[in-house]
C-alpha cells in the first residue's frame, strides 16, 4: 500500500476539504491570536483609567470565541470526512 500526504485521500487523489480545513485553522487561530494581542490592550487602557476602551471588551470576546469556534468546528469536520473515507474504503474493499 502506497503512503499519502495529509492532503491526499489516495496516491495522486487530492482532497479539496482538507486544503479548505487546514486554511480555515490557520486563519482562524491569526484571527484568535490578535484578538487576544488587542484584548490585552484594551484591559490595560480600561485599568489605566480610559473609560471608551470598556465597550470593546464584549466585541473583542465575540471575535476571539468566533474564531476559536471556526477552529473546534473545523477539526470536527476533519474527523467526519476521516471517517467517510474510512466507510469508502471498507467498503471499496468488500
Amino acid at each position: 500500500m502506497q503512503k499519502t500526504g495529509f492532503l491526499e485521500r489516495s496516491p495522486g487523489n487530492k482532497s479539496m476539504m482538507r486544503l479548505i480545513l487546514i486554511v480555515a485553522c490557520a486563519v482562524s487561530s491569526i484571527v484568535a491570536l490578535w484578538g487576544m494581542f488587542e484584548i490585552h490592550r484594551v484591559i490595560s487602557a480600561v485599568l489605566g483609567g480610559e473609560s471608551g476602551a470598556v465597550a470593546l471588551l464584549g466585541t473583542l470576546g465575540l471575535v476571539i470565541g468566533g474564531a476559536l469556534g471556526v477552529i473546534a468546528g473545523s477539526e470536527g469536520l476533519k474527523v467526519l470526512q476521516q471517517r467517510g473515507e474510512a466507510k469508502e474504503v471498507n467498503g471499496n474493499s468488500k
